[in-house]
């Protein structure tokens, strides 16, 4: 589904990837480990279109970018989930996912699968980092979204909602493809 090629990314006059060449298929989970300030953002930058790069090719579904991925394609395609996820917080949870997809039965589905049924009618203010995370990843699935970018999703979670959130991207890394960075061991 993604395949780069010799990819390079400079600011100013500091190399941060370099020659970085790489098959991801269609399916499955891929963590981008590092320390601080190893590229793994920037690479995720430059998967949704919203980095240029200075040298090499990134080929999604087909279609061939070099210096820039189509931003609005990868929109339709993918999701980036930070750290920090946005919900609407003056709705609940069924609320915020009937915005996306108003079949009320799968979203209740939706939000059992990933444990979180009984914030059915919570606010998302109400609800802890663990299970932002959780939700973030519901709602992208709803959406239809083949492809996660997700940017540090356990930095701030204590290590029980970290490892609940890495069951779940193993739970559905044979459905989508999941590109995570982390510096978590």
């Amino acid at each position: 589904m993604i395949k780069c090629e010799y990819i390079d990314k400079i600011y100013k006059d500091e190399v941060v990837i370099e020659n970085f060449t790489y098959e991801f298929e269609n399916t499955g989970f891929y963590l981008l480990f590092g320390e601080s300030g190893s590229g793994k953002t920037t690479f995720l930058n430059i998967l949704a279109g919203l980095l240029s790069y200075e040298k090499g090719q990134v080929v999604i579904e087909g279609n061939e970018y070099e210096n820039i991925v189509d931003k609005e394609y990868m929109s339709q395609k993918a999701d980036y989930i930070t750290q920090d996820t946005f919900f609407v917080d003056f709705l609940d949870i069924l609320d915020n996912l009937k915005m996306i997809n108003n079949d009320e039965e799968g979203i209740k589905q939706s939000l059992d699968r990933f444990g979180l049924l009984s914030k059915l009618k919570e606010y998302p203010s109400k609800l802890s980092g663990g299970e932002k995370q959780r939700l973030a990843i519901v709602r992208s699935l709803m959406n239809g979204k083949k492809i996660l970018l997700l940017d540090e999703p356990t930095a701030s979670l204590d290590n029980e909602n970290k490892i609940k959130v890495f069951e779940l991207l193993s739970q559905i890394k044979d459905e989508v493809l999941i590109v995570c960075s982390s510096h978590d061991q």
